[in-house]
């Protein structure tokens, strides 16, 4: 729903019959749009590799500490 308000149809300059949906001249200032690209680069990659990260790092300490009461209870 908010890209509809940050895309919009633009032409070239130079081409007039090329027309293309574009981000820039959207934001009021470079601020804005700074704060934009951020967000979007977090919740589309960093977020998504912290998760990622964590939950293999739960499962391997889980295995660890499983492997570690086995190997006790053999000995």
């Amino acid at each position: 729903m908010g890209l509809m308000l940050i895309f919009h149809v633009d032409s070239h300059e130079v081409h007039r019959h090329y027309r293309q949906c574009v981000t820039f001249g959207s934001f009021p200032s470079l601020r804005h749009e700074m704060v934009y690209n951020l967000f979007c680069l977090t919740m589309l990659y960093v977020a998504p590799i912290t998760i990622i990260v964590m939950s293999y790092g739960a499962i391997v300490i889980t295995i660890v500490r499983k492997t570690k009461l086995t190997a006790d209870a053999v000995e």
